[in-house]
């Protein structure tokens, strides 16, 4: 245990990472859609290349949705994350079955030994560190805010900040 004075800072300076955290989540999550929107358009329309701007547009758009979504619509939410939630079970079932089936079966060692960069970068530590953020930042992230929820107090961190 740390003295009052100490206390009342940490729990001031963990409100602001709290909340920091959020919007971190929420701009990453925003920004990995959006990109993910634009690669799915590029791969279907390939005389396009998308700009940054464009990117950014749809970010606006996702982030209207959702914000109209949990102001008019929140009576909604339940239902759609019961949703997601089947999706998430009944697909990876599916995609499972598929790819065991349909895939191409490589040897253990093309699998364990061979490197494969199609990234279009041309140093394979580089390629691997982007590959890998997504995944670990994903994780991480999302795990860190819920961590840092579960354990505040809302109401002293709103009064601290």
């Amino acid at each position: 245990m740390c003295a009052i004075v100490d206390r009342n800072f940490i729990t001031w300076l963990q409100g602001w990472i709290t909340w920091f955290s959020w919007i971190a989540l929420l701009t990453g999550i925003t920004n990995i859609s959006a990109n993910v929107t634009t690669v799915i358009v590029q791969a279907n329309y390939t005389g396009w290349e998308p700009q940054t701007w464009q990117t950014v547009l749809i970010m606006y758009a996702f982030l209207f949705a959702l914000g109209t979504l949990n102001m008019f619509g929140f009576w909604l939410i339940p239902y759609i994350e019961l949703l997601a939630g089947l999706l998430h079970v009944l697909l990876w079932i599916v995609f499972a079955i598929v790819l065991l089936t349909l895939a191409p079966r490589h040897s253990s060692s093309f699998v364990f030994l061979e490197k494969a960069n199609m990234s279009g970068w041309m140093d394979d530590f580089t390629s691997f560190n982007l590959g890998i953020v997504l995944v670990t930042w994903g994780f991480v992230g999302f795990d860190a805010v819920a961590h840092i929820s579960e354990v505040s107090s809302f109401r002293l961190h709103y009064r601290l900040i």
